[in-house]
């Protein structure tokens, strides 16, 4: 598994499978996603900060069935706060994106 660390609002953050195709009809990879997050940041961020957050993801491609991760993994980094969910029908930890800017 390769491994990239970035440095991203202040922090040291490790990006596993860089080099991944997220969108394989365009080519685009794991780390160029990242990287377009980083230039949009400063733009996005103010809309984002305090919001709960759910990932949408799809472990084995776009092509294929995904799923909604709602709580928060373990491996998320200690600086993005968790928050109690806003909906009365979901009742898990959500994060929120909260930023320390």
């Amino acid at each position: 598994m390769s491994k990239t660390f970035k440095k991203i609002g202040g922090h040291k953050i490790e990006i596993t499978n860089a080099d991944k195709e997220l969108f394989p009809d365009d080519g685009i990879t794991k780390s160029e996603v990242v990287d377009y997050y980083q230039r949009i940041a400063e733009t996005m961020l103010p809309h984002m900060k305090g919001r709960p957050l759910a990932l949408q993801r799809f472990p084995d491609g776009i092509d294929e069935e995904g799923f909604y991760q709602k709580e928060a993994a373990v491996y998320f980094p200690d600086f993005i706060k968790p928050c109690a969910s806003l909906s009365k029908m979901v009742q898990s930890k959500m994060r929120s994106c909260a930023t320390t800017r």
